[in-house]
């Protein structure tokens, strides 16, 4: 049998039980498809992935590749990598049964009659970079003109994507504004040379990881026919508990299909901006009320934090440059921090009474 997930591929010849270690990386939120090569026989073929690292194949961890087949051949299925998977080395088993005995979710260690059990050492890593969309194929319009946040108009100088020679992606760094937490604004885009069947949907990166999830989503639009200025709205919802500071603001128009921040589409443009999120005096006041206390500080890895009993928070850490670099929910109050560099980070707690923000030191 063989397995392979977009460009990774191992071949073998094996029976019962295999381990295999693979050398590519697989990022978080990005989708890829399993190509799973069956040798012969009917029966079944499913996958788990450990997502959380805990060493157990959970049943909301299963992809059923495909639940009967009667021939040799090789079975595909894709399968998107959870923003909340744990980054780093990540174990992944491939199964295969008889089709009367069947493959369900909860089968990952259960015996089985007939079948194979094959485990690939996989990499799972966060985003380090924004992802930079490809030249769209070439349909004329949906130009974006103008950007306007709060009554501020951007008038960029990117031409919009009329050829395949056209500029396709253009990145604006300076701030466009202030807005403030539990807010809601009004974002405007002034569409050029549009044609009916176009659309548009922008983004707004809120926990900084590099990473444009649909969550993070502003309500996608249809463009009809208007060949110049047709006006777009679309109204920003600042979460109450999003992470201070710039944020990523993302763009796109394309013909057709406009709800992936990054894929390949049929003319259009992809612009990105710059916000900035502050807190209102009122917020701000509170912000930092919660005195949550975190020891040992500095710390040569374990974290403990010092909650109330049965209290649910969970937490956020970014490096010294403001990257998010592990966040979670709290299971026996302690953060690893040991795989990290020696350095300064900030810790957020986010507590049903508040915030907790604190400056933490690590020194292995």
């Amino acid at each position: 049998s063989s397995f392979t997930a977009n460009n990774i591929g191992i071949s073998n010849t094996s029976t019962m039980y295999s381990s295999y270690i693979t050398n590519d990386t697989l990022m978080v939120g990005n989708t890829y498809i399993i190509h799973t090569k069956i040798n012969g026989g009917d029966g079944s073929v499913g996958a788990w992935i450990d997502y959380n690292q805990n060493n157990v194949f959970d049943s909301t961890e299963f992809i059923p590749i495909v639940s009967q087949h009667f021939n040799a051949g090789v079975f595909t299925i894709g399968f998107t990598i959870p923003i909340t998977a744990t980054v780093g080395a990540t174990l992944m088993r491939i199964r295969t049964s008889k089709f009367f005995e069947g493959l369900t979710a909860t089968q990952a260690c259960t015996a089985l009659t007939y079948g194979e059990a094959e485990d690939y050492t996989i990499n799972i890593a966060a985003h380090t970079s924004y992802c930079v969309p490809p030249t769209p194929h070439n349909i004329g319009g949906g130009q974006i003109d103008t950007v306007i946040v709060k009554g501020l108009n951007y008038l960029n100088s990117a031409p919009g994507i009329t050829s395949n020679f056209d500029t396709a992606y253009s990145y604006f760094p300076t701030s466009m504004g202030n807005l403030q937490l539990g807010n809601s604004d009004t974002l405007k885009v002034f569409i050029n040379g549009s044609n009916s069947g176009f659309g548009a949907i922008a983004f707004i990166d809120w926990n900084n990881d590099f990473f444009f999830d649909i969550s993070e989503s502003i309500n996608y639009s249809n463009i009809i026919y208007s060949p110049i200025n047709y006006q777009l709205h679309f109204i920003i919802n600042v979460p109450s508990n999003a992470l201070l500071g710039l944020k990523r603001l993302r763009i796109r128009t394309s013909y057709g299909n406009t709800t992936d921040p990054c894929n390949a589409s049929i003319g259009g443009e992809t612009e990105d901006y710059v916000i900035n999120i502050v807190a209102p005096t009122s917020i701000a006041k509170q912000i930092n009320t919660v005195n949550i206390k975190a020891y040992p500080n500095p710390t040569t890895g374990i974290l403990t934090i010092a909650l109330p009993t049965n209290e649910v928070a969970s937490y956020q850490v970014f490096n010294s440059i403001g990257q998010l670099v592990i966040n979670g929910i709290f299971i026996d109050n302690k953060i690893d921090l040991s795989a990290h560099k020696n350095g300064t980070y900030t810790l957020r707690v986010i507590t049903s009474n508040g915030v907790s923000t604190q400056r933490v030191v690590v020194q292995h």
